[in-house]
């Protein structure tokens, strides 16, 4: 699944509005295709994958396991189904990421695979393939694009100088880096002030990929034509207060000044399927962004050597519910990655401290209930091929499981049992003490009587709510794992702020150059990457 992951991102910058994919077919351990999907509205992954295939190997493609890092799509679009294609070849098993939110697919892709007899397994490396797709999911889920906020700041928090002439604060190095972002997002955008004091092209001249769509908010219609903006060699997005109209690459949207522009601006990019903007200025466009709440993510460049001492330099903008999930020193600049943080995402969560198992007989069946504290999905699938082999002669194993604070994070699975009749009830026990981080397993024995569906239902409730009476609940801390690297003789700085932090160290690495892997408790997050970004040449970044 990680070779999956990596070649979807080969597509990066190139498949919008579609998401990023990546597919590898594997015979007995020997992969005989792979593939990804490179362009919009060209071959989707799988196919790629599959005639990538050489003629010698096609007739293994019947007995491969074909890994794929999001949900087949089952509609036709541009390209027909990739779920008919599996069917066709014959492929036995689908190993599935991330089930694919888009609403012509969400599931559908998975139960057709099911229904013709395909074993399809799923949530394997989800959280990475979550994050791998977040433009994606984001524009679906919130009918917005992804908002990443961009903008460099010297070492006293100024963002430009103020005297109407263009301040320059980051290197060349990180202004190539800012490049290589440009090619990764589907639009770019500046305000008035940017775009008359700068007169920036705004494309990604400085490293290979395709320019963003312009956008520039410019509401009386005041930017001369001369600006680079104007120069008609890309695509480009005025948003204003007089006119509607297009003009060749320039297309000119009204907004109304009756109200906050930023969500309107969104809506009209959302119709235009941009599904992702990198906003670089200037400071009140990007505060807007902020106070509106519209953000999903900030690059900021900090210059460590310059400050601006002259009253009137601006300063840069403020962030609040945020935390820093990676930092990269790159010469005189260090650059610090955020993302939004919603204070509505609790800090702790209520779990259960050890396995328990519970016996439930009804009319000749046996059901009994296996409750566990899990961390992963990983954890569940070790648990339950475990139960199936302690097990082998019950009729049903069925189970739901909740992951973390994400309302959206459960499995439900009735087994073969009548839809509804196992995995609901199993996990309506799990919300209904409100417990997360916790998977069920439901062994049944089938003692030769029906039970009918209302019974089923009773038997695997009551068989779930005994297994969680045998044991506490506890509350455990929520927490974010980060990867922090360091120097050797850093390390007892290091370790002082993971101890004054109360970070749990999952994994280490201590040689010249050290890296650790450590759960941060979210109640503790900023105070913690606070304290170790100013340790300097420490890097790190959080872990999807």
């Amino acid at each position: 699944m990680q070779r999956c992951l990596d070649l979807a991102l080969l597509g990066a910058g190139h498949t919008a509005p579609n998401p990023i994919v990546g597919a590898v077919l594997v015979y007995e351990d020997r992969i005989i295709g792979e593939g990804y999907h490179q362009q919009y509205g060209h071959p989707h992954a799988e196919v790629n994958c599959v005639n990538s295939v050489l003629p010698e190997d096609e007739a293994l493609i019947s007995k491969s396991t074909l890994y794929v890092s999001l949900e087949p799509c089952v509609h036709f679009g541009i390209t027909p189904p990739c779920t008919d294609l599996i069917l066709k070849k014959n492929i036995p098993e689908v190993v599935v990421a991330c089930r694919d939110s888009y609403d012509e697919v969400n599931g559908k892709g998975i139960e057709k695979l099911r229904a013709a007899g395909v074993n399809v397994i799923t949530n394997i490396m989800e959280n990475e393939a979550l994050e791998l797709n977040r433009r994606f999911f984001t524009f679906h889920r919130y009918k917005r694009p992804y908002i990443i906020l961009k903008w460099a700041e010297t070492r006293d928090g100024k963002i430009s100088s103020g005297d109407k002439e263009r301040t320059f604060i980051s290197n060349e190095y990180s202004n190539r880096l800012v490049h290589k972002w440009r090619t990764e997002e589907a639009a770019i955008m500046v305000g008035t002030n940017t775009a008359l004091l700068d007169n920036p092209a705004l494309t990604a001249r400085l490293w290979p990929g395709k320019d963003p769509v312009r956008i520039v908010i410019d509401m009386q219609l005041k930017l001369p034509a001369s600006l680079k903006l104007f120069d008609g060699t890309v695509n480009t997005i005025v948003f204003n207060q007089i006119k509607q109209e297009e003009a060749g690459m320039i297309a000119y949207y009204k907004v109304e000044m009756d109200g906050p522009i930023v969500p309107q601006i969104l809506e009209v990019l959302y119709q235009l399927r941009l599904q992702s903007v990198l906003v670089e200025g200037g400071a009140k466009l990007l505060q807007s962004f902020i106070d509106e709440g519209l953000w999903d993510e900030a690059r900021v460049i900090c210059n460590r050597q310059l400050t601006i001492s002259n009253r009137q330099a601006v300063d840069a903008p403020r962030l609040p519910n945020e935390y820093l999930v990676q930092t990269q020193e790159i010469e005189t600049d260090i650059i610090k990655i955020y993302q939004h943080q919603h204070t509505s995402e609790p800090n702790n969560y209520f779990t259960i401290d050890r396995p328990s198992v519970a016996e439930f007989k009804d009319r000749g069946s046996k059901f009994l209930a296996h409750a566990y504290p899990i961390e992963s999905v990983a954890d569940f699938k070790r648990i339950l091929l475990q139960l199936k082999k302690e097990h082998p002669k019950a009729v049903h194993h069925c189970f739901a499981y909740r992951l973390g604070t994400d309302d959206n994070n459960f499995r439900a699975s009735d087994d073969g049992e009548p839809s509804g009749t196992a995995g609901r009830p199993i996990l309506g026990q799990i919300d209904s003490k409100q417990l997360t981080n916790l998977l069920i397993v439901v062994v049944r024995y089938f003692g030769g009587t029906l039970l009918g569906v209302p019974g089923l239902i009773n038997a695997y409730k009551m068989a779930a709510s005994m297994a969680l009476q045998l044991i506490p609940v506890i509350q455990r801390p929520v927490t974010v794992k980060y990867d922090i690297s360091f120097d050797y003789t850093q390390m007892n700085e290091v370790m002082q702020v993971m101890k004054s932090g109360q970070c749990e160290i999952l994994e280490r690495e201590m040689q010249l150059f050290c890296r650790i892997n450590a759960g941060i408790p979210k109640a503790n997050l900023n105070e913690v990457i606070v304290a170790l970004g100013e340790l300097q040449g420490v890097e790190f970044a959080v872990v999807p």
